[in-house]
């Protein structure tokens, strides 16, 4: 059988609540002698301690939740001086209803280090110098640590985590003077002493009148540019709120920071934010990778990008409302070449100064849906392997096609087509693609061997079409018309035409034949 467990009330055993008297010797006795289990019960009052209390087994301690008032902890169980750590040995301690306030001389008042698990904070409440709730596994892998319903005033930084799978849920960080929330992966103490943040949820938690960053999440590698030593991966901010602050929300940091040489910063990768609220200070998205934004509410236009400092490659977002959520939302503009990236942003015009055809694109993101803006007269999109379209080609300034890609494929869902300008198209072509256009300019010259007139998708078309057949020097005979596309009639002239005279057919597609029909013809100059 396992020892039995009991509930201890320290002052009891010896322990002095009127903030004077140093317990440190006394408490470290009690945890000595106590069974894992045991609760620890701290009455209301305040219990100075001059060193850090040193948690190193499975105990519950409880106090009576105190109240923040004018810079101090009030009017519940208070430790005053050094903070509570908790160290190997101690996995599933849970702590309720206890503040801790810093005496200059220390640092933090809650802290989890070393190979723990379970750790539980409930109803706390923190004035540190540094940290108010520091969870960390430079010495040991942290996982599994619940902080819930707890406060953080005044210090530096309020509530952060170098940890696996942490939850901040409920929690409230007012007043300080860097940091609300941390989600952070960093190597501060050695090259291979890693906090790694990995699967931590902040849920319901508020950042109020904070001087830096209301919440903050960021990779850094403080001793080599190795970016898979550090990871910072599938981390979440959920129901979240920023009041007051410098930043609401930071994501990441600029592309190549080296820190004033002191760190080498990475990515944020496969972060959520959902339902955010900003009441004050903007928000950041400056290196991140497969963000999702599902729901977040802008008083102030937001930070985001994509250039040389910053870069949000594979950003999703929906539900954004308020102000403008920075670059995202623009339309941006297509990089030049034939297979240009849409990996950041959902609305693109080209401007492309040699002809260029596009039949794909680069980093596309699953379920999203991207708007191409033809914005030059050298670029059109055409049907590929990976792009399907509806149509035919798109191409024409001020012309567009909205496309989904799924499962590999960028898909047609809508387009718009610019003023109808013509197709000029040569008449050795063995099939025409006229785009959207009604009207096709047919060149010949007289060397040449003219193919048969082949429309590529008539049905796909304008019911209207229009076929000039003209030399660019000397004398043309013009082709025949594909007796599987158009109706000839006997009548329609097949003479030989001189440079200077052009053949105007006029057409109409009938879809009931699937064939063109005929509406009339003319000779004519056309100089």
């Amino acid at each position: 059988m396992g020892e039995e467990t009991s509930f201890k009330n320290v002052v009891q055993l010896g322990v002095v609540a009127d903030g004077e008297t140093d317990n440190i010797k006394t408490l470290n006795q009690i945890i000595l002698d106590a069974n894992k289990g045991d609760t620890l019960y701290f009455p209301a009052g305040n219990y100075f301690v001059s060193e850090n209390l040193k948690i190193n087994k499975m105990l519950n301690l409880v106090g009576v939740k105190p109240n923040y008032k004018s810079g101090d902890l009030t009017a519940g169980s208070v430790i005053r001086g050094g903070g509570i750590f908790l160290i190997g040995g101690s996995s599933g301690t849970n702590i309720t209803g206890i503040g801790v306030v810093n005496n200059p001389d220390f640092t933090n008042c809650f802290d989890v280090r070393g190979a723990l698990s379970a750790i539980s904070f409930k109803n706390c409440l923190a004035i540190p110098v540094q940290h108010g709730f520091l969870i960390e596994s430079y010495d040991g892998e942290v996982s599994n640590t619940v902080v819930d319903s707890c406060e953080s005033y005044d210090g530096i930084h309020g509530f952060i985590s170098k940890a696996l799978r942490t939850t901040f849920v409920n929690c409230l960080a007012m007043g300080m003077s860097n940091l609300g929330f941390g989600i952070i992966s960093d190597n501060i103490p050695a090259k291979n002493s890693i906090g790694m943040a990995v699967d931590n949820k902040v849920i319901g938690c508020r950042a109020v009148n904070v001087s830096g960053d209301g919440f903050m999440q960021y990779r850094r590698n403080y001793y080599e540019d190795n970016e898979g030593a550090v990871i910072c991966n599938a981390n979440q901010f959920i129901g979240c709120s920023g009041y007051n602050c410098t930043h609401s929300l930071t994501l990441g940091e600029n592309v190549g920071n080296t820190g004033w040489g002191k760190y080498r910063a990475y990515a944020v990768s496969n972060t959520l934010v959902a339902g955010f609220t900003e009441y004050g200070g903007p928000v950041r998205f400056l290196y991140t990778t497969n963000l999702t934004i599902a729901g977040l509410f802008l008083r102030n236009e937001a930070i985001v990008k994509q250039d040389e400092v910053d870069s949000n490659m594979g950003m999703v977002a929906s539900g954004v409302n308020g102000a403008k959520f920075g670059q995202f939302d623009d339309i941006l503009p297509l990089e030049d070449g034939v297979k240009p990236n849409i990996g950041f942003g959902r609305t693109f015009r080209t401007a492309n100064t040699v002809g260029t055809v596009i039949t794909d694109f680069t980093n596309p993101i699953s379920g999203q849906v991207y708007t191409i803006i033809i914005g030059d007269r050298n670029t059109s999109i055409r049907t590929s392997e990976t792009i399907q379209l509806s149509g035919s080609i798109v191409k024409g300034t001020g012309s567009s096609v909205i496309l989904r890609y799924q499962d590999g494929i960028y898909y047609e869902i809508g387009r718009s087509m610019s003023k109808d300008w013509g197709t000029q198209l040569h008449a050795t072509d063995e099939s025409l693609e006229l785009g959207d256009s009604g009207l096709v300019d047919l060149l010949q010259a007289s060397t040449d061997k003219p193919r048969t007139t082949t429309i590529v998708n008539p049905e796909l078309h304008n019911a209207y079409l229009t076929v000039i057949n003209r030399s660019t020097n000397g004398e043309i005979t013009p082709p025949d018309f594909n007796q599987n596309q158009f109706i000839v009639p006997d009548d329609l002239s097949m003479d030989s035409l001189d440079w200077g005279q052009a053949r105007i057919t006029n057409w109409v597609y009938v879809s009931a034949l699937g064939k063109y029909v005929l509406s009339g013809w003319r000779i004519t100059k056309y100089y």
